[in-house]
């Protein structure tokens, strides 16, 4: 499991980064009710959840 950098925007939260088990990543944003995305590369999930918690 990775900590990432900060997310800020409005607010800042911290995001847990994961690797899957058959590749990509997983992200949530535990400050964030229902905050969870994934993708590809730590690049693009960062990306998703950075989207996901603007919505």
């Amino acid at each position: 499991m990775l900590v990432s950098s900060v997310i800020c925007q409005a607010q800042c939260h911290a995001v847990v980064l994961a690797p899957e088990d058959d590749g990509g990543y997983s992200a949530s944003a535990p400050g964030v009710p229902g905050a969870y995305s994934d993708g590809d590369t730590e690049a693009e999930s960062l990306a998703n959840i950075a989207d996901t918690i603007a919505t």
